[in-house]
Parts: structure tokens; C-alpha cells; sequence
């Protein structure tokens, strides 16, 4: 199961990769819901950060939540969820932004905004040290100041260091399999020729290295059986 599975893209190439035969997925907005079942994909609307999942204890080999949970309020609950509807034995995929990214001490450590984290949710960027972090850091195409925010869609309002996310995972009865690190997206910073290249190559040997300061943070977690 892909929670947040958008069109179904993702839960697919998964299902390919890995020899899954019954994809299912989890999703706020209904028109990514639709677009999720017309590919093939068991999709659902529900709001992972207050909707208890449709499905009995234990349904699922393996739940993957890529960059959902920085978005919920309550972690906690999408947390236990994903243990009950996991098998004795299965695993959990997590992925997120890092808070203690390389780039993102190096911004606290001369006072901007980190990237990612939102000083306001209706002034966009304000703080923040790239031009393109302050155009797209509170992803302002699904943002209308008339408005409100778009139905469904919530902004980055939970953050993690690698430590944090593992610390809380195993708090709810996780054990931990393994911690990797992320680069980043090409949109994240946009910045003049041979430049952006190397803060790119630079990004990418630090967060294959070193986990605690990469970009992004994947973590692997498996519901322990009664064995362990």
C-alpha cells in the first residue's frame, strides 16, 4: 500500500520492481484517487492524518508513506496505522525531508530559513536564502491566497532529523532495518550553470554517504514477528 499515492505511478513501478501482484493506495484528493484506480491501483480517499484505514489488521506485506508525513499534524496516528494493517514481519518504507540537512545547517547557521520549513504559509519563502526556495517552499501552485489552500492539500508543518524520525518509528513499536540517505529534487535549487552542478554532485556523494546530512531521509522499518 502507497499512502499519499497520488496517480498510482509510484505504487506501480513498486508492484513491477518487487513482483507485487495487489497494489493498493491511500490518497486526500479523490481526483488522484480516480486517476489511481484507472491505472489499476486499489485507491482510496482518506485523510491519513485523522481517517483510520478501511482495512483489517495485518492486510498488508508492505506499506510504503514517501513524503507524507511532513504534512501531518498528527504523525502519530498515521503511525499506528501503518503497524496494525502490517503483518507480523512486514515493512514500512518512509520518506521525508531532512531536517538536518548539509544545506540546511549551513542556512541556520547564518540565519535563513531552512528550506523546506515554511516561515509562513501565506508569504512564501520569507527568510529563505535561494530564490528558488522562495519561490516554491510553500508550493505556492497549490496555494491561492483568495482561497485558502487547495482542498485536500497541506503544507510541511511536521520536521525530522534523521534520529528524530528512527527515535519515534521504534517508539511505536517498530524496529529499524535500515537508514539511507536522499539527494534532492532537480527543482530545489535553481541556481547559474557550472554551479548548480557541483552543488549537485556535492549533494549527491553527501547524502549516499553520509544519511544524517543528506537531502532526504529513507527509512526502512519492519513490524517485529513473535520471533523477535
Amino acid at each position: 500500500m502507497d499512502i499519499g499515492c497520488g496517480n498510482g505511478a509510484f505504487a506501480i513501478l513498486f508492484g513491477e520492481i518487487f513482483g507485487f501482484r495487489n497494489l493498493y493506495g491511500v490518497d486526500v484528493s479523490i481526483e488522484a484517487v480516480n486517476q489511481a484506480n484507472e491505472r489499476g491501483v486499489n485507491a482510496i480517499c482518506a485523510d491519513a492524518d485523522k481517517e483510520a484505514l478501511p482495512y483489517d489488521d495485518g492486510y498488508f506485506d508492505v506499506v510504503f508513506a514517501g513524503e507524507v508525513i511532513e504534512h501531518l499534524l498528527n504523525s502519530d496516528f498515521m503511525i499506528d496505522e501503518i503497524f496494525r494493517v502490517l503483518k507480523l514481519g512486514g515493512m514500512c518504507i518512509v520518506t521525508t525531508p531532512n531536517l538536518a540537512s548539509w544545506y540546511n545547517r549551513i542556512q541556520l547557521l547564518f540565519g535563513y530559513q531552512p528550506y523546506a520549513i515554511p516561515a509562513s504559509h501565506i508569504h512564501r519563502g520569507a527568510g529563505a536564502l535561494w530564490s528558488s526556495a522562495r519561490d516554491k517552499m510553500v508550493y505556492g501552485d497549490c496555494y491561492s491566497p483568495s482561497s485558502g489552500i487547495t482542498e485536500g492539500f497541506k503544507h510541511h508543518i511536521s520536521f525530522y532529523t534523521v534520529r528524530s524520525l528512527v527515535s519515534l518509528l521504534e517508539m511505536h513499536g517498530f524496529r529499524t532495518v535500515t537508514v539511507a540517505g536522499a539527494s534532492f529534487d532537480e527543482i530545489v535549487f535553481q541556481m547559474p550553470g557550472l554551479l548548480v552542478k557541483m552543488v549537485k554532485m556535492f549533494d549527491m556523494v553527501v547524502s549516499n554517504i553520509f544519511s544524517s546530512l543528506a537531502s532526504r531521509s529513507i527509512i526502512v522499518v519492519k513490524r517485529p514477528d513473535d520471533a523477535e
